[in-house]
């Protein structure tokens, strides 16, 4: 069981809002937010000033608790174990065993708290503000979670935030909303169907083929990392041998037809979540079972793939194995540096900042020397120089790349994995090594790469996704990796002096 900080009044993306000084724009527009969504829930503009202030004050105290981006992302930070008598001691004002037996929680002999600092300052909150402050911001909360799903009044005040936030002062129609609601709170039913209209079985067979490439690759490669011992060489071999992948869709689906839907959409939302609920409680006490494809993040509806170190394996959804990412029409460049680099992408991150911290079975545990790991933080550290380099914006520079470093180690690992099985590919199958449109292989390839990360926004959108996501922006994305591969350069030309050119000593060849 994890105790984890909770969710503010803003999604964890957004929550550097709370570091602005009162006044800034961005806390400004999500004050008149709040203000204008309780007069509309009926509150007289004097209730809803100050419960909108009480609430920022709350919120303010809460976030600077929680920790910074670079701790939340180290694994060795958010796995503090401690018994239920240790946590009531830092927040004595919740008995917490009553809590407990209200979720119908039995008492575990110990649980995970991910969030160390949170609790002592969840306690002072708790003590100092006046009883009616927390009444209210509770009020809030319930307020702001149902709103989307009432009246049309409630859309006024988001334009005003979504504007103040990421530069956008449309909504998606109602239409586009309500397919939304379906697919986030019915994600498993949803994406059955688009499976079974989407994903013939070839496909998946296509993919998992690609998916043993990419692996190939990796295995081919790594007796040649020179920079590890023979040791810690071995147990990256092993890691790297035993992770395990699925494709597409899980074998078994979650069954909603229990859950009762009606005419009044609040009420069946009410349902989904009691039930989503149950099946959750009912798993406490019982060994662990991995649901496939279930998670928000890996719906076979979602164009993503992830990567878990507790489980050693990774998902790769219905919806990125699709055009334009793969494609059987495509050339081998196009599909082996686009939905190959994701898979290696992901592969790699058992190997990145965070997962070199587990072992093969997916236990938290230090399988390298010290001397490994003093080489591998170097390799690493050059890749945090180059973000920390980088203007995401013309003036302003990132100054995150510790935040970034899994991520960006991922996507070279990935790309580098994806051209070296493309050219294993186009050595059995010398007769799709082609020019095309005048391009080789290789710079389709690469091109391909740079393509996949398109991205269009505002600069709002982009500075907030700076100072929270382990994820740089797209743009850096497109081609920083690729400064590190000598078969970019030769594909290209690329000589010293040339824009993308970075220097033999700085570029980074870990996995």
């Amino acid at each position: 069981m994890f105790v984890q900080g909770g969710t503010l009044g803003l999604p964890e993306a957004f929550e550097d809002v709370f570091e602005e000084p009162a006044g800034g724009p961005r806390i400004t527009a999500y004050r008149n937010y709040l203000i204008e969504s309780l007069k509309i829930a009926g509150f007289n503009a004097a209730k809803a000033t100050s419960m909108a202030d009480a609430s920022i004050a709350i919120d303010r105290a809460l976030h600077a608790a929680k920790l910074p981006p670079v701790e939340a992302n180290d694994p060795s930070k958010i796995n503090n174990a401690r018994t239920l008598a240790q946590l009531q001691t830092e927040l004595p004002n919740l008995n917490l065993r009553k809590i407990l037996g209200g979720l119908r929680f039995e008492e575990p002999d110990h649980l995970i708290l991910m969030e160390p600092r949170y609790l002592p300052t969840l306690s002072k909150v708790l003590a100092e503000r006046p009883i009616q402050d927390i009444r209210d911001y509770v009020k809030l909360r319930v307020i702001l979670a149902y709103s989307p799903y009432l009246s049309s009044d409630f859309d006024k005040p988001l334009i005003g935030l979504n504007e103040g936030l990421v530069g956008v002062s449309v909504l998606p129609s109602q239409e586009e909303r309500a397919l939304d609601i379906i697919k986030g709170r019915f994600g498993q039913p949803v994406s059955r169907l688009y499976s079974d209209s989407f994903f013939p079985p070839e496909t998946r067979r296509q993919a998992a083929e690609m998916v043993g490439l990419i692996k190939e690759a990796f295995q081919v490669r790594m007796p040649n990392r020179k920079w590890l011992s023979d040791a810690t060489r071995s147990a990256a071999t092993d890691k790297l041998n035993a992770l395990s992948f699925w494709i597409g869709y899980p074998d078994e689906w979650v069954d909603y037809s229990s859950v009762e839907i009606t005419p009044d959409l609040v009420s069946s939302l009410v349902s989904i979540a009691r039930f989503d609920y149950e099946r959750m409680r009912q798993k406490l006490g019982k060994p662990w079972v991995t649901e496939h494809f279930n998670n928000s993040h890996t719906l076979p509806i979602v164009v993503n793939a992830a990567y878990d170190p507790q489980i050693n394996g990774f998902e790769v959804p219905v919806a990125i194995i699709q055009a334009p990412m793969f494609d059987a029409q495509s050339d081998p460049a196009v599909n082996f540096c686009r939905m190959g680099a994701v898979l290696g992408h992901e592969m790699t991150h058992g190997f990145d900042w965070t997962g070199k911290q587990f072992d093969k079975t997916g236990n938290m545990k230090n399988w390298w020397t010290p001397k490994d790991s003093a080489a591998f933080d170097a390799l690493a550290g050059l890749l945090i120089t180059q973000a920390n380099e980088y203007e995401f914006l013309p003036g302003s520079r990132t100054a995150t790349g510790a935040q970034q470093v899994g991520e960006n180690m991922a996507d070279l690992g990935g790309i580098t994995l994806a051209h070296a099985a493309l050219r294993k590919y186009l050595a059995l199958h010398p007769e799709k090594d082609v020019v095309i449109d005048g391009q080789t292989q290789d710079q389709r390839c690469f091109l391909a790469w740079a393509q996949f990360w398109a991205w269009q926004g505002k600069d709002e959108a982009l500075r907030s996704q700076v100072a929270r996501d382990a994820h740089p922006p797209n743009a850096y994305r497109a081609t920083a990796p690729l400064r590190h591969l000598d078969a970019f350069y030769k594909a290209f030309g690329i000589r010293p002096g040339d824009p993308m050119w970075l220097a033999p000593e700085k570029r980074v060849e870990a996995w």
